[in-house]
């Protein structure tokens, strides 16, 4: 049984971690889970274990030689694992530990530290079995941060409501940090409960030895409950701690390689474009000669099923293509914009028209219209009027970098969801608006070309910023001033020289 209860917190800790290993509430949510395990496994090792392994070989004596193991494996259960557990609540609540409050991380240790000097990590077997009074300090000790924990916890769900129920668009989405706290927090309550209140109870004569033990024992069915929802959350549901599993089936016997996948998906785009531009002159024919106006309606919903077919294929594509090969030349970098930009959106660029960047000039031009895309659309999801959708584009140096920014004031974004939006198959947008290449693929761009791309909620709490920070070698200055994105032959010599 303890075996198996160290296993599955292993494997539940190795899952959390492995969901997002970059993200903060991950990493500090699988350490105290090693804190929770080493807990259990020094039980496993000290009752089952050894035990074991004294009666097949007739050996003794193997419990005191890992007496010293087993009371630091239970000073860093008792003393570490709910200090670090509430670190990652802070992370799940929005408190940024990394800037305003980095004191915090170090400071909500100090009264594990204090208590070093009471009660010794060499002598926790004895006081388990002997001290009254170290089972009270213990069980107000790990109350303390029970509370502060759920605080932070019900702070981040909050947080997601106001943002869920501020946006048309994410109304019908289910708010994940409830489905993930309803599996996290209940193994903890089940463990404090079961290890400090009870055994509490128990030196002071409120409970029975065998009550006990039956409680402890619901431990690893929560446990196993947790992991097994984790699991179906991230497969079925909106995801767990940063992670999405999409399932893919294919032909055991017989899988095709990328490059004859390629050369498909290549021919049928050739064909149903060639068929689009036969269709469209055909409508453009009849709509010129006053033809029958239902003959024009049939040619428009024949369009509206092959542009169906070409989307669907585009989202095929991506899972057998992940190579992207860039052509770069030197771009005049307001041109790209300018020709990415809409026109259900006020755009003020503060770029410099003497600005160059070196990219591929298709690629970079599909980044900037998905963003421009995204701020139009977040724009007329808050019910602005047409005079106040804005979209402000900001380029400036800093260091070896060249900033590019795209800031609107639309709807703004669940916080939690900045982890997960440059991720494939994630969108917070409704079917209908989820067009272009998306914000995986802009990742997947601006990285091969050497840089980043992240997204903020704005200070003032009226829409994003989204920033690309691209190598400054990319970026020049040229007095040829061309607006439209053409390929800019005075550049090459500058950056040249």
């Amino acid at each position: 049984m303890l075996i198996a209860f160290s296993i599955t917190l292993m494997v539940l800790a190795i899952f959390i971690f492995w969901s997002n290993p970059k993200e903060r509430i991950n990493q500090w949510c699988a350490a105290a889970l090693v804190f929770f395990f080493l807990g259990v496994v020094k039980e496993a090792i000290m009752f089952e274990i050894i035990p074991s392994i004294q009666t097949r070989l007739a050996v003794n004596g193997l419990e005191e030689s890992f007496r010293s193991a087993h009371n630091i494996f239970t000073w860093a259960n008792y003393t570490l694992a709910m200090p670090t557990m509430t670190i990652s609540g802070c992370y799940f609540g929005y408190i940024n530990l990394d800037k305003k409050f980095k004191f915090l991380r170090y400071a909500i240790y100090i009264p594990g530290a204090i208590l070093i000097f009471f009660f010794s990590p060499m002598h926790f077997f004895e006081y388990q079995l002997t001290s009254t009074s170290f089972w009270v300090v213990y069980t107000a000790y790990n109350f303390i941060f029970v509370v502060l924990l759920t605080l932070t916890v019900i702070k981040g769900i909050l947080e997601d409501r106001k943002y869920l129920n501020k946006s048309s668009f994410l109304k019908k989405k289910k708010n994940r940090k409830l489905q993930e706290t309803l599996l996290l927090l209940p193994p903890l309550y089940v463990w404090f409960v079961s290890v400090f209140p009870f055994r509490l109870f128990y030196r002071l004569g409120f409970a029975r030895f065998d009550e006990l033990i039956q409680f402890w024992e619901i431990n690893i069915l929560v446990i196993i409950l947790s992991t097994i929802g984790a699991i179906l959350l991230s497969i079925k549901g909106e995801g767990f701690l940063g992670i999405r599993i999409l399932p893919t089936r294919y032909s055991y016997t017989y899988k095709m390689p990328n490059d004859e996948f390629m050369n498909n998906f290549s021919h049928r785009i050739k064909s149903e474009t060639s068929y689009l531009y036969v269709l469209a002159e055909k409508t453009k024919d009849a709509i010129e000669n006053h033809r029958n106006i239902n003959d024009v309606y049939a040619n428009i919903e024949v369009f509206s099923d092959k542009i169906q077919t070409l989307y669907n294929l585009s989202r095929k594509v991506n899972r057998y293509s992940s190579t992207i090969i860039l052509k770069k030349d030197f771009y005049n970098l307001y041109g790209l914009i300018v020709e990415a930009s809409r026109s259900d959106i006020e755009m003020h660029i503060t770029i410099p028209k003497e600005i160059v960047l070196k990219c591929d000039r298709d690629f970079m031009i599909e980044v900037f219209k998905e963003l421009v895309t995204n701020s139009a659309q977040a724009a007329q999801a808050s019910n602005q009027s047409e005079d106040e959708k804005i979209l402000i584009v900001i380029g400036r140096y800093s260091k070896s970098k060249y900033i590019i920014e795209f800031r609107d004031n639309g709807i703004g974004i669940v916080p939690n969801i900045f982890e997960l939006i440059f991720d494939p198959g994630v969108t917070t947008k409704n079917k209908e608006f989820n067009s272009g290449m998306g914000l995986a693929n802009c990742k997947k761009i601006v990285n091969l070309h050497g840089g980043k791309i992240h997204a903020e909620n704005n200070a003032d709490g009226s829409g994003v910023t989204v920033t690309i920070e691209l190598p400054s070698k990319l970026v020049g200055v040229t007095k040829n001033s061309l607006y439209k994105g053409q390929k800019n032959r005075g550049a090459r010599r500058l950056f040249d020289a």
